[in-house]
Parts: structure tokens; C-alpha cells; sequence
């Protein structure tokens, strides 16, 4: 079964915006009989919509990001194979998939391939979509015991500072990868090859 998390987030959107339409089907029904409650059933409705609203661009954003990676670990395979290193893609663990899992003769490191051009774009500061992404990577290296993880930007682009000091990048543990799969199969090959 294809990990697929963005299908079970469009039917809570598909459910809210239900609820909107028969909140706000009671709320026209409750003007028209004179009942005080059709404000509220109007406010419900639009919260109800507003929710529905927000998981559905939320699934949108998911699925994105994963025919994202799976494009982008298809053309990364046949790169790092060439390095002589073993690279599967999907590989199972207890709560999801590591995007790409490299192995070389110094052991294995997770690759989590995200679709952002900018990382920190708090300037040095972590910001919560990169917080999430490291330490999602961090649980990744604990499952297949590995010392460090790789966040692979293929469309990233470092900052100024970055480029200067590009430990900004990264935490204790995580390395981030910007560029194409050239660049990750460089630094898979430091890392473990």
C-alpha cells in the first residue's frame, strides 16, 4: 500500500464542507421562520467552511510534495547507482517512508527530499516547516541506525549566509543537500560511500 496521507486529509475537507452546506442550509431555514439561531448557524458554517477549506489545500500541498519526490528520487537513483552506491526508494519504517535510503560501505543515511526553494527563511532561525523536517528526519536515522540524515532541497537555492557557513543550514545529526541530484550524490558519497 502507497503511503498516502493527503486522501484521508481531502475526506475531512469534503466532510467539513459538507457540514458547512447543511449548516448553512438551517441557517437560511431558521431566517426564514424568524428564529433568532440563523446567526449562529451562519457562523458554524462559515468555520465549518473555513476548516474544510484548510484540509483540502492541505491535501493539495501533500500530494504535491509527493509526486514532487517521487519525481525527483527517479532521477536521483540512477545518479548515486553509478556512484556504487545502493539507493531504494519508499523504504518502510514504523510511521511512514523514507523518501530515499542510500547505502555506501560506511553504512546508510535517510535522504527526505522537500520541495522548498528557500530553507530558513527566518533568516538563521528555524521556522516550523523546517523544525518538522528535521526532526522527522532524526526519527528516520534512529530507525535504520544512522548517524546522520540528508534533507534534500533539488529546487533549494542557499542563502547569502548559507553559502558562507553552510553548517547554518543543517542541525546535530542533519545535513542539508540544495541542488540537483548531482550535488546529492556528492554528498551522499562524503557521507557514506
Amino acid at each position: 500500500m502507497t503511503y498516502a496521507p493527503w486522501v484521508e486529509e481531502r475526506r475531512a475537507g469534503f466532510v467539513f464542507i459538507g457540514a458547512a452546506a447543511a449548516s448553512a442550509a438551517g441557517a437560511w431555514l431558521a431566517l426564514r421562520q424568524g428564529y433568532v439561531a440563523w446567526a449562529a448557524m451562519a457562523v458554524l458554517a462559515l468555520v465549518f467552511f473555513g476548516l474544510g477549506l484548510a484540509r483540502l489545500k492541505s491535501a493539495r500541498h501533500r500530494e504535491f510534495g509527493k509526486s514532487f519526490e517521487q519525481e525527483a528520487v527517479s532521477r536521483a537513483i540512477p545518479v548515486l547507482t553509478q556512484l556504487s552506491l545502493s539507493a531504494h526508494a519508499n523504504h518502510a519504517i514504523a510511521y511512514g517512508d523514507i523518501d530515499l535510503l542510500v547505502r555506501g560501505c560506511r553504512g546508510a543515511v535517510p535522504v527526505e527530499v522537500k520541495s522548498f526553494v528557500q530553507w530558513k527563511r527566518h533568516w538563521i532561525l528555524s521556522g516550523a516547516r523546517e523544525t518538522k523536517a528535521i526532526h522527522q528526519v532524526g526519527k528516520q536515522c534512529s530507525s535504520v541506525k544512522a548517524a546522520i540524515g540528508v534533507i534534500w532541497l533539488p529546487q533549494g537555492r542557499p542563502s547569502f549566509l548559507q553559502r558562507l557557513l553552510p553548517s547554518l543550514a543543517g542541525a546535530q545529526g542533519v545535513q542539508v543537500v540544495f541542488g540537483d541530484e548531482r550535488k546529492l550524490a556528492n554528498a551522499a558519497r562524503r557521507l557514506v560511500g
